[in-house]
């Protein structure tokens, strides 16, 4: 083939792109292809994009059910990684929060519901356990940005304030923006994004530029 084809079709479930996550359904369709294989098989740190010798288009639906998710938030590298991401949008020197359990609802109108049990450690106190709440609806904006929008919470069964609730759902929001790829020549677009019983189905267009290649 010599890295030349017309199009590639590829269609697949129960794909798991790290251990403990795994994707319902994917599929994968590309417009023509233009590769080097040398640059795309060679060792080091070589891109894909660096491998191309034009554009390459496609578009890829994914498909994420609800049982596979909350199977996925027992793992403990996933609950890793969440308590990171909780402790930087929660900043605090005298305190910290490790995630106890956490469990996902997919609700109608592209909304989801979170239920979190958190520990609270806090310098010279013993650990506080905290039960949160969250429910949100997810659109996206312009076909690049996936924002949390109309987000409401309680914490051990108190409402929390909207003004509280909108600051984190901006601090969210921030790294669902895919406009930020495209300073590394990606392009990227959700051209759907629907939340329904039991699943969430996401498709989206990427394009990915030629980078520019040592000769």
């Amino acid at each position: 083939l010599q890295g030349k084809v017309d199009k590639i079709r590829v269609a697949s479930s129960g794909v798991y792109p790290m251990a403990d996550l795994r994707i319902d359904t994917i599929a994968l369709e590309t417009d023509r292809l233009d590769v080097d294989l040398k640059r795309l098989q060679g060792k080091g740190n070589q891109r894909f994009s660096q491998a191309l010798r034009r554009s390459a288009q496609g578009a890829i639906q994914i498909v994420l059910t609800e049982g596979d998710l909350n199977w996925a938030l027992k793992s403990p590298e996933i609950r890793t990684r969440l308590e990171k991401y909780i402790n930087r949008l929660l900043p605090n020197n005298e305190r910290s929060f490790v995630l106890t359990q956490a469990n996902l609802d997919f609700l109608p109108h592209n909304r989801i519901k979170v239920q979190v049990q958190l520990q609270q450690i806090t310098q010279g106190l013993p650990p506080e356990t905290l039960e949160m709440v969250v429910e949100s609806g997810i659109k996206t904006s312009n076909g690049k940005n996936l924002q949390v929008i109309e987000p409401v919470a309680s914490l051990n069964g108190r409402q929390i304030s909207k003004r509280l609730l909108n600051g984190f759902a901006e601090g969210l929001s921030e790294p669902l923006d895919l406009g930020t790829l495209e300073k590394d020549g990606i392009l990227a677009r959700i051209l759907q994004l629907k939340i329904e019983d039991q699943k969430m189905t996401i498709a989206a267009f990427v394009r990915v530029a030629p980078s520019f290649r040592e000769q």
